[in-house]
């Protein structure tokens, strides 16, 4: 049930802190294994980053 609640509350964007608070963790590792990423999460994750450019940047190298 813990990690149920756990990963619940991270799937409904709750701060990992907060869900620390609520299940009385001393330590952010401890919350970390009971909340899991779901797929709606990580998909979320990944919706954040940018756009890649696909731009080629030439750099010179300075002769020796």
């Amino acid at each position: 049930m813990r990690r149920t609640f756990a990963t619940r509350r991270r799937a409904n964007g709750v701060h990992e802190y907060d869900i620390q608070d609520l299940l009385g963790h001393a330590k952010p590792g401890v919350t970390k294994v009971y909340a899991r990423a779901t797929l709606s999460v990580l998909e979320h994750a990944v919706a954040k980053l940018p756009e890649p450019s696909c731009e080629v940047i030439k750099f010179e190298r300075k002769a020796s």
